[in-house]
C-alpha cells in the first residue's frame, strides 16, 4: 500500500496550458465573427452572450460564484456532445487593443494520458469528457471554485475587448484529430506523447536484454543532453526534447529515491501497451 501511494503521489501527467501570442496588423473595423467550426463533430462553443451559457454554466456550478463576473466577458463554454473524451484542444482568442489593433492569443490545453490505450481508458483527467462542459478562459480552464476566484487577466483593462473566439483545433481520445490546426498545436501534442512513450519503449527495450533499470538510468543520462529549463512551447523539436528529460528525470529521481521497484511501476504506469495514433480521418492509416 505505501508503495502505491507512493507512486501515485510522484506520478505526475502532461497536463499543460500553453499561451502564444500574436500582434495582428489589422485595422479596429476587420470583420471578424465567431465560429463554432468543429459543431458538426460535436463540439461547440458557448458565448457568454448566447443563450445556452447561464444554463451550462448553472450546471458547472460556477453562476453567481466568487470571481465569475470578473471571468465572464472573458470566458466561453466548450460542450462536448459527442462520444468521445477530447484529450487536447487548441481556442484562439481575437483581442482588440487599446490601439484598436487586434492580437491573437491561443489557449492550448494539452492531456497526453486521456488518449486511449487501444480500447482501455488510462485516466478519468481529461481535457472535456464525453458529454461534458467546460469553462475556458482567457488564461485556461476553470476546473474549481478557487481557481475562478483567483481569476486574473492582463486583458481585464477595459481597453480591451474580445472580438473572436475560435475552437482551433481538438484531439480526441481515439486520436482522432479535427480542426484546421491554425494555432499548430498539432505537432506540439504529437511530439509530448511521442516523447515519452519512445523513451518508455527504449527503457523497455534495454531492460528485456538484461540490463537494470539503474544502469540503464545512467546510460541514458550520460548519453542525452540536457535539455534546456526554458524553451518555446510552440517548438515541437523542443517540446519533444523537454518532455523527454521531464520523465526521464522523473524516473531517475524515483529510482534514487525509492527503489528500483517503484520506478518500474512508474515506467509500466507512463508506458502505453499500444502506441497511439494520433491521425485525421483520412490518413489513419498513415
Amino acid at each position: 500500500m505505501r508503495l502505491r501511494l507512493i507512486l501515485l503521489l510522484l506520478v505526475v501527467p502532461l497536463v499543460r496550458p500553453v499561451f502564444a501570442n500574436a500582434m495582428l496588423q489589422m485595422p479596429a473595423n476587420t470583420a471578424l465573427n465567431m465560429t463554432n467550426d468543429l459543431a458538426d463533430n460535436g463540439l461547440s462553443v458557448l458565448l457568454p452572450t448566447d443563450a445556452g451559457y447561464a444554463e451550462e454554466l448553472h450546471e458547472l456550478q460556477f453562476d453567481n460564484k466568487p470571481g465569475m463576473d470578473a471571468a465572464r466577458p472573458f470566458s466561453v463554454i466548450v460542450k462536448n456532445a459527442s462520444q468521445k473524451a477530447v484529450a487536447a484542444f487548441a481556442i484562439r482568442w481575437k483581442i482588440k487593443d487599446p490601439n484598436g489593433f487586434v492580437r491573437a492569443h491561443d489557449v492550448i490545453q494539452l492531456e497526453a494520458r486521456a488518449l486511449l490505450d487501444g480500447s482501455r481508458r488510462r485516466t478519468d483527467q481529461v481535457s472535456i469528457p464525453a458529454g461534458a462542459s467546460r469553462l475556458i478562459t482567457v488564461e485556461g480552464v476553470i476546473m474549481n471554485l478557487e481557481a475562478l476566484h483567483n481569476f486574473s487577466s492582463a486583458f481585464q483593462a477595459p481597453e480591451f475587448t474580445v472580438v473572436s473566439v475560435e475552437l482551433d483545433l481538438a484531439v480526441l481520445d481515439d486520436g482522432e484529430v479535427i480542426g484546421p490546426d491554425r494555432v499548430g498545436m498539432l505537432a506540439i501534442f504529437r511530439a509530448a506523447v511521442n516523447a515519452k512513450q519512445e523513451l518508455m519503449e527504449e527503457i523497455s527495450g534495454r531492460l528485456s536484454q538484461g540490463g537494470s533499470l539503474h544502469e540503464i538510468l545512467v546510460s541514458l543520462n550520460n548519453a542525452d543532453k540536457r535539455a534546456p529549463r526554458t524553451y518555446d512551447p510552440m517548438d515541437s523539436v523542443a517540446t519533444y526534447a523537454a518532455t523527454r528529460q521531464q520523465y526521464l528525470d522523473e524516473l531517475t529521481t524515483t529510482e534514487r529515491n525509492f527503489g528500483e521497484e517503484v520506478a518500474m511501476r512508474s515506467l509500466q504506469h507512463h508506458k502505453y501497451d499500444n502506441q497511439p495514433n494520433i491521425h485525421r480521418r483520412d490518413d489513419k492509416q498513415k
